[in-house]
């Protein structure tokens, strides 16, 4: 029998997110929302178990940002 493990090495990751407002209109109907590098929603961050993850973030909004990330 034959077994295969994973050699991924663990990697650091460097991001730039730029937050800023976007006028979208939908049906004829404008909202401003709050969008990361130009896109909603923002990225997606794949990483490995092991990996680190570092975010530089440029608030470009007109109030202050809570960033909130999920696993």
């Amino acid at each position: 029998m034959a077994m295969r493990f994973s050699s991924v090495r663990p990697e650091a990751q460097y991001l730039d997110f730029v937050v800023e407002e976007k006028v979208f209109t939908r049906l004829c109907s404008s909202k401003s929302m709050l969008v990361v590098n130009g896109s909603f929603p923002g990225p997606v961050i794949k990483v490995q178990k092991g990996d680190t993850v570092y975010v530089n973030v440029h608030n470009r909004g007109t109030s202050g940002l809570t960033m909130h990330c999920q696993r």
